[in-house]
């Protein structure tokens, strides 16, 4: 539910008000999905990663995610809306096709999107940095509607990382990744050749590329584990099992 924070009240907007929040109830099904998320973009925040500003929040009868909306800005004291493109979009792709598998976004898509961006050495830096996290923290749904431009001041530059969950601890949901890395969608199939394609194929340095998948792999088994002692939940003891020994089996495999 989009929604408007009035002196940090979350209120229901009128007419054509421009909402200023995102509302994000519990998925039905998916246990812990709004502490996932919220563990995840913190994560990502404390890795170095663009990411939207979210904090949970609980009612009588409601938990919920609030995530400030990054397609905003105040001028004159009136919210104004930055336009905005998920990936798709800017591709000219139905929502129904956001996968891979269904004739949706590529990696190739979303490079050639970063390099069209007024910024295109830094988007594509943050857009690598982010397809390693996704892969190691397990989120497996990164799709093409979960990536999107901003058109602002004449200029186009990548949005902030947003949707970002732990996937992987729920065998109910899909465990192949949404895009394929190397010409692989199975997680485990993700062995150092898959990587090194990945950079042949989008001309980026597999030697950058090396460096930034061993240092995150590194970093964030110690960034989880910190929140979870903060936290100290029953999903975040799950992500941090899965993240240590994905991360342990991808330090093993650089490593041979």
């Amino acid at each position: 539910m989009a929604v408007v924070l009035i002196d940090n009240i979350v209120s229901l907007p009128q007419k054509d008000v421009p909402t200023t929040h995102i509302l994000k109830p519990m998925i039905k099904g998916i246990e812990g999905s709004i502490e996932n998320e919220y563990i995840c973009l913190k994560v990502a925040k404390l890795v170095g990663l663009n990411v939207c500003e979210a904090e949970v929040r609980t009612t009588k009868k409601l938990k919920y995610l609030l995530i400030k909306r990054y397609d905003r800005e105040v001028q004159n004291g009136k919210i104004r809306r930055i336009h905005q493109e998920d990936f798709c979009q800017a591709k000219n792709i139905i929502s129904a096709f956001k996968y891979e598998k269904e004739g949706g976004i590529k990696l190739k898509d979303c490079f050639e999107i970063a390099n069209k961006t007024s910024s295109p050495a830094a988007s594509k830096v943050e857009l690598i940095n982010r397809i390693v996290f996704n892969y190691l923290i397990g989120n497996y749904d990164a799709h093409g509607k979960n990536f999107s431009i901003l058109y602002s001041n004449n200029k186009m530059q990548l949005a902030p990382a947003y949707d970002i969950l732990c996937t992987a601890i729920y065998p109910e949901l899909s465990q192949e990744l949404a895009m394929k890395i190397g010409g692989y969608y199975n997680p485990d199939m993700i062995i150092p050749e898959r990587w090194k394609k990945m950079a042949e194929d989008f001309d980026i340095s597999y030697t950058q590329l090396r460096k930034i998948i061993l240092k995150q792999a590194e970093i964030l088994p110690k960034i989880v584990k910190k929140i979870d002692s903060e936290l100290n939940q029953p999903i975040s003891k799950k992500i941090l099992e899965f993240i240590e020994a994905n991360c342990q089996k991808t330090i093993e495999r650089f490593n041979k």
